[in-house]
């Protein structure tokens, strides 16, 4: 799992390295079997699924992100790596 974020500052500073080699812990699948749509499958995500499921539309207009099922799963969020 990784964030991709951003913070707007006037100030000079030093980038994080670039991620180019992040997996899953071995043997791991938390997040294929939490997922209530099966939208992961080792490879991708399928977003359709994903997303037809995890963002109803608000009354107001907006969507809602309702899911989050892999994220809390997931050991490297919970702090635990490998």
């Amino acid at each position: 799992m990784v964030y991709i974020g951003a913070v707007l500052i006037d100030t000079a500073v030093e980038p994080d390295p670039v991620v180019n080699d992040f997996t899953c812990p071995p043997n791991c699948d938390l997040c294929f079997d939490v997922c209530p749509v099966k939208a992961l499958d080792g490879v991708t995500v399928n977003q359709m699924l994903c997303r037809e499921f995890s963002t109803p539309e608000h009354a107001r207009g907006w969507d809602i992100y309702t899911c989050n099922e892999c994220r809390k799963v997931c050991p490297y969020r919970n702090g635990k790596k490998g």
